[in-house]
C-alpha cells in the first residue's frame, strides 16, 4: 500500500493507493503551524477511522505547494508507518513533457494531474 498526499494551500488529499487503484481518498484543511506531532495525530485517527494497517504502507508519494509542510509530512509518515517518502517536484520529475519556460514554474501537484 502507497500513500499518495497532495499538500495544497487550502486543502490536503490523502490516498492509498494498493494494486494501482486508489482505494480511500480523505481531505484535512492546511494548517502551516501545525506541528509533525499534531500531524502525526490526525494520520493516525484517519488510518484508523478507516481501518488502515500502518504496517500495510510500504511508502508514500508527496506533492507539495506548501514548503513549510512538506518535510512535516515526510517526517509524521516515518514516525507512524515507519515508511520511506518521495517528494515530487523539479529534481524527479522523470520524462515529464510539458509546454512551460521551465519545470520550476509549475507546481508539484500539477506535475501529479
Amino acid at each position: 500500500m502507497i500513500l499518495l498526499i497532495d499538500i495544497g494551500n487550502t486543502s490536503i488529499v490523502i490516498g492509498v493507493g494498493q494494486n494501482d487503484e486508489v482505494k480511500y481518498i480523505t481531505r484535512m484543511h492546511t494548517e502551516k503551524l501545525k506541528s509533525e506531532d499534531e500531524y502525526v495525530e490526525k494520520l493516525i485517527r484517519t488510518f484508523r477511522m478507516h481501518n488502515i494497517d500502518f504496517n500495510t504502507v510500504e511508502g508514500a508519494v508527496i506533492s507539495s505547494v506548501v514548503p513549510e509542510l512538506t518535510y512535516t509530512f515526510v517526517y509524521a509518515i516515518k514516525k507512524v508507518c515507519n515508511a520511506e517518502t518521495i517528494i515530487v517536484g523539479e529534481q524527479n520529475h522523470g520524462r515529464l513533457r510539458c509546454d512551460v519556460i521551465s519545470i520550476k514554474y509549475i507546481g508539484a501537484d500539477l506535475m501529479c494531474g
